[in-house]
């Protein structure tokens, strides 16, 4: 890299699954972007190029409270290979799966060449599951989901991270 040549920042593209607590997706956005604001106040060029996006071409969310939010991306719009991307729970709703299905194909498609690591939150494990992501590998996902996880894919390794209040 050349002495004046800007860093390039890493993508992370945070899937916002329908129908989720803004938690799933605001928190994720949140620690990048404040990881952002320390990078450039100690005069650190790199950082994150954050994109909350939909999962449909629609481009538009609305969260389990109610909040409608228009994205100015969906996932089929990332060409881009993706340093991190992260899916922010499932939309369980059988009656939305169509309106899915564009996005599972482009969710197929990533993988080591084009995607460097891929995580989820809570029932996002259930999206990676079904686009056979975690075939063959160990996963975790929200506890009180974990057995419907470890039945629905038997091809996953399932590690239960049981809850346990004390």
């Amino acid at each position: 890299m050349e002495h004046n040549e800007i860093p390039k920042k890493r993508l992370i593209v945070i899937i916002a699954m329908t129908g989720n607590m803004l938690l799933d997706f605001a928190g994720p956005a949140d620690v990048f972007n404040n990881a952002n604001t320390f990078l450039e106040s100690s005069d650190i060029r790199t950082g994150y190029d954050v994109r909350v996006v939909a999962p449909s071409a629609d481009r538009n969310l609305k969260t389990n409270l109610g909040i409608s939010i228009a994205c100015k991306q969906c996932a089929g719009d990332i060409e881009t290979p993706i340093d991190t991307l992260i899916i922010a729970g499932n939309d369980f709703r059988e009656s939305n799966q169509n309106a899915l299905t564009a996005f599972y194909r482009w969710l197929t498609f990533r993988d080591e060449s084009n995607t460097r690591r891929i995580a989820s939150v809570c029932g996002g494990a259930f999206v990676l599951a079904k686009a056979r992501i975690l075939n063959g590998r160990k996963a975790t996902t929200h506890w009180e989901l974990s057995e419907k996880l470890s039945k629905e894919y038997p091809d996953i390794d399932v590690v239960n991270c049981a809850f346990r209040a004390f």
